[in-house]
C-alpha cells in the first residue's frame, strides 16, 4: 500500500499525522511510499520510501499553533534529536506545522551539540527559524533530494 495511515486515533496529533500524510501523499504519489508510523513511543512520525530505489527517509512534525508561528525559535525534544541518532533514523527532516505554514530543518549531527535548556522538566533545544526551510514546495524539494 502507497499510503499507510494511523488506525488508532486517540488525539488531535494523530489526526494531524493523518491529514499530513495525506497531503504529502497527494503530492509524492507517483514516487514515494507514505507510513505513518504507529508506535507511540517512536521518534519520528512518518517513513517515507522510494518506489525508484527504496530509500528511506523520516519525518517529525510538530503541528502548532498559528499564534506561535512568529517566534524567532521553534523547539524539539533534546530526547527525541538523541533518539534519531541513537536509532539510525536517518536522514530525517524535522517539521514545524503552524496552520498553513510550514517550517522545516533536515536533521544533521550538529543538532546534538546544540545547547539544551529545560521547559516543563523536559531537555530541549531550540532551532533558530532562520536556519529552517520554508513551505511545502520547499519541504517536496527536499523529501525528493533526499530519496533520489
Amino acid at each position: 500500500m502507497d499510503l499507510e495511515l494511523k488506525k488508532t486515533i486517540v488525539s488531535y496529533s494523530d489526526t494531524n499525522e493523518n491529514n499530513f500524510a495525506i497531503d504529502l501523499w497527494k503530492i509524492l504519489k507517483e514516487n514515494v511510499k507514505i507510513k505513518v508510523i504507529n508506535d507511540v513511543y517512536s521518534s519520528v512520525d512518518y517513513k517515507l520510501t522510494s518506489k525508484q530505489n527504496e530509500k528511506v527517509i523520516y519525518l517529525e512534525l510538530k503541528c502548532r499553533d498559528i499564534k506561535y508561528a512568529n517566534c524567532d525559535t521553534f523547539i524539539m525534544g533534546k530526547t527525541k534529536i538523541d533518539n534519531i541518532t541513537a536509532k539510525c533514523l536517518t536522514p530525517c527532516i524535522l517539521v514545524w506545522k503552524f496552520g498553513d505554514i510550514i517550517y522545516f530543518k533536515e536533521y544533521t549531527s550538529d543538532l546534538m551539540n546544540y545547547d539544551t535548556f529545560i521547559i516543563q522538566k523536559s531537555k530541549v533545544i531550540y532551532i533558530k527559524k532562520m536556519e529552517c526551510g520554508i513551505g511545502m514546495e520547499s519541504l517536496i524539494e527536499l523529501i525528493n533530494k533526499l530519496l533520489n
